[in-house]
């Protein structure tokens, strides 16, 4: 290694501006949602543990709507859905139960 190695202009690494992950636009999200294909309401699952734990993550997070691929609507619902059942202690705060399923990205649709 040489002191030339460890010039300033070397050792810049150029920034790469990466967009961040936008959700589903509201046609693909409408026909992504299954709450909204089988007319539930996701606050009716607060009791479930099953079914909110597959739209948490590892460390207990909700996952956002460009991995649920769900409506504006739905991801609210669901949120309320899924703080209700940590407030009951039906769902834990910092992690998931069981890894059971996690929803694929949304498909566009052509």
């Amino acid at each position: 290694m040489s002191p030339k190695d460890l010039h300033i202009d070397k050792c810049k690494t150029p920034y790469r501006f990466r967009r961040p992950k936008a959700p589903p636009p509201a046609s693909v999200a409408r026909h992504n949602d299954v709450f909204r294909q089988l007319d539930l309401d996701p606050v009716d699952f607060a009791l479930n543990p099953n079914i909110l734990s597959a739209f948490t993550s590892e460390m207990g997070k909700i996952y956002g709507r460009n991995v649920t691929g769900l409506t504006a609507r739905s991801q609210r619902r669901l949120a309320k859905a899924v703080r209700r059942s940590r407030a009951i202690g039906i769902l834990p705060q910092l992690s998931r139960p069981s890894k059971l399923w996690v929803p694929n990205s949304y498909k566009r649709r052509k």
